[in-house]
């Protein structure tokens, strides 16, 4: 499959859930951005530890959270 389908399927959800989880309520939708900040911050150890730079996997957690 194209990468650009792919992208467009994906995008496609999440704007559902996005929108669904403001309809439903204000702690869904929190929880859905908590996930979503959460996945985006192990991602970015993850591309930090490519480059060989570690930074503070709790710490960036704990900021990701709050």
């Amino acid at each position: 499959m194209n990468n650009f389908i792919k992208r467009t399927i994906t995008g496609t959800f999440f704007v559902i859930f996005i929108i669904g989880s403001v309809l439903l309520s204000p702690w869904v939708f929190a929880l859905l951005f908590l996930l979503v900040s959460v996945a985006g911050m192990f991602e970015y150890l993850r591309v930090m530890a490519r480059l060989d730079v570690y930074p503070s996997r709790g710490a960036s957690l704990i900021v990701s959270i709050a």
